[in-house]
């Protein structure tokens, strides 16, 4: 009986001191060992990575001053992705499903006060700030059964809310899947994902929800996003390769006009510096999902992670 019980500490101490040695573990991949400089100078991206040792299990929230160490902003249970740079740089919006489903949370920019502002327990994500920095648009599943005569087409909408998460309004309500909301420089348009009518593709309508029209309609379209200055619109189109998970990179007019590739290889969602000068996305062209930028004219193409760890989200923080 003695030998059991000795038998049976044995294993409980095994067990503690390897689920210590795992906690001690220092994380590695998602652009801790490094990240290549931009040559016009630094700048703050943020993204999601899952990391060693845990990377087949989790989603964490990573911050990089371009050509240092990335740094994992904060480590917390279930997964932590599409992170949002509040305008003044302040704090960072993300989703996280560590309170069991995916709600939008913020955090101060060094990863301290992570405050959960949305409770509806449906898909979120999509997240974007208003110019002013007072509220927030996101999509959302919470208004459930959406589509012609009643079929649930992986329903998602957009919502405005204050941004503490309260006073959400629904602003798409022509039924489908409604994703990616992105506010316009000037606080008037919203761009978004839609697949109403058919095919997805990148629509916009003001930012009370009004005059919704589509901007695209050859192939597949997602992930807008809008030039500082507001006279352009950059998104991924798989027009080029429909078999491929992967797109490749366009910019067009505001209105929709002048489309034109912009890299020559697959890219997906797309993010505007703020100072107009770079366009980052995410590829596979190399293997895993890594980052890389481009001048909106298409030069100058440079890759910024190497270490093999997929990384999405990608959002531009302060210059």
């Amino acid at each position: 009986m003695a030998h059991g019980r000795r038998a049976v500490c044995w294993l409980v101490a095994a067990l503690v001191f390897a689920a210590c040695g795992q906690a001690r573990e220092a994380p590695r991949g998602c652009g801790l060992e490094g990240t290549t400089a931009l040559p016009e100078g630094s700048a703050d991206l943020a993204y999601s990575c899952s990391p060693e040792p845990n990377r087949r299990y989790h989603w964490d929230i990573f911050v990089v001053r371009l050509g240092e160490p990335a740094r994992l902003l904060r480590h917390g249970r279930g997964a932590d992705f599409t992170p949002s740079w509040s305008p003044d740089g302040r704090r960072i919006a993300f989703v996280s499903t560590r309170s069991g489903a995916a709600e939008i949370h913020v955090m101060n920019a060094d990863g301290t006060d992570v405050v959960q502002i949305t409770h509806s327990r449906s898909f979120v994500g999509g997240i974007s700030w208003s110019p002013d920095g007072t509220r927030i648009a996101f999509a959302s599943g919470a208004a459930g059964l959406t589509g012609p005569m009643f079929v649930n087409h992986s329903p998602s909408d957009i919502y405005v809310a204050l941004a503490d998460g309260t006073a959400a309004r629904r602003l798409t309500l022509k039924g489908g899947f409604n994703a990616g909301p992105v506010w316009s420089p000037d606080g008037s348009r919203i761009a978004f994902t839609s697949d109403f009518g058919g095919s997805y593709q990148v629509w916009v309508m003001g930012s009370d929800g009004s005059v919704q029209q589509p901007l695209t309609s050859v192939s597949r379209n997602f992930a807008p996003d809008w030039s500082p200055d507001g006279s352009q619109i950059v998104f991924h189109s798989d027009r080029d390769d429909p078999e491929r998970d992967e797109g490749s990179i366009y910019v067009m007019d505001a209105d929709g006009a002048g489309e034109r590739r912009l890299v020559d290889d697959s890219g997906v969602n797309p993010k505007w510096s703020r100072d107009g000068r770079w366009i980052a996305y995410e590829s596979d062209r190399d293997g895993p999902r890594e980052i890389y930028v481009v001048h909106p004219d298409g030069s100058g193409l440079i890759r910024l992670t190497h270490d093999g760890f997929d990384k999405f989200d990608v959002a531009w923080g302060p210059p």
